[in-house]
């Protein structure tokens, strides 16, 4: 479990719950299967991340190790009372393609409570076939369908292979979504525990000396996640951090 208070672009409480497993498990760049718990460590987990969030807080992003919808029931329930415990304007919930459908039923059950929802798509490559490359779920990423469903996509850069992604590919995915989406997120790749991707510490650097990386900083609908300090725009905004 992991809370943090986040003050720059969309000051928001952001937690990460863990899963009991990914229902995909087939992401080249990932090692979520490792970072699984069992029901009632999730459903402590829980407990724990909503004990933290201040009772003020209008917006509550929360970040799974899958999909919002490979929580069990027990959990999804949970998260729900506590939402409407805690009365946030808006949750920001994560779900892959293939669970897409589901999320018409949770919005509903939020909506009911008076608490809008936000869905995040990790999209991670808008080419199909740099999608296949990462091992993502085989599918034409259709834009207008993409958007009946979330409002949110999060992209993947500075991997490795001969399938990486190069910072022109990054910057025409970025004029694309940008005008569609409420939030474009840019997670900077590092290196997963027994993942067979790498950091491509090149691409990185082109990265961050590039003029487009100067202009997304300062673009409120860019979130760009990193551990290096020259994201700082996004993750020097977290001022409390807490981990159980």
């Amino acid at each position: 479990m992991l809370y943090g208070k986040c003050i720059a672009k969309e000051p928001r409480s952001i937690i990460v719950i863990d899963t009991p497993g990914c229902s995909w498990r087939k992401c080249s760049f990932c090692a979520v299967h490792q970072q699984t718990v069992d029901e009632d460590t999730a459903l402590l987990q829980v407990k724990t991340a909503f004990d933290l969030i201040p009772r003020d807080e209008k917006i509550l992003q929360i970040v799974t190790s899958a999909s919002y919808s490979d929580y069990p029931v027990s959990v999804q329930d949970l998260i729900l009372r506590s939402v409407q415990n805690l009365r946030p304007d808006t949750v920001i919930l994560e779900q892959r393609w293939g669970l897409r459908d589901l999320t018409l039923d949770v919005s509903a059950k939020f909506n009911e409570i008076g608490v809008s929802v936000e869905w995040i798509v990790g999209l991670e490559a808008l080419a199909r076939e740099d999608r296949r490359y990462l091992g993502k779920e085989d599918y034409d990423a259709d834009i207008p369908v993409l958007r009946r469903y979330f409002k949110r996509v999060n992209l993947l850069f500075g991997y490795d292979g001969k399938g990486a992604k190069s910072l022109c590919t990054l910057t025409h995915e970025m004029n694309v979504l940008l005008p569609l989406f409420n939030v474009v997120s840019i997670n900077i790749y590092e290196s997963a525990l027994d993942s067979i991707l790498k950091r491509d510490n090149g691409l990185v650097e082109d990265f961050y000396n590039s003029p487009q990386f100067l202009e997304w900083k300062i673009n409120p609908k860019v979130h760009i996640f990193d551990t290096d300090f020259r994201a700082e725009s996004d993750f020097g905004g977290i001022d409390t951090l807490a981990r159980a």
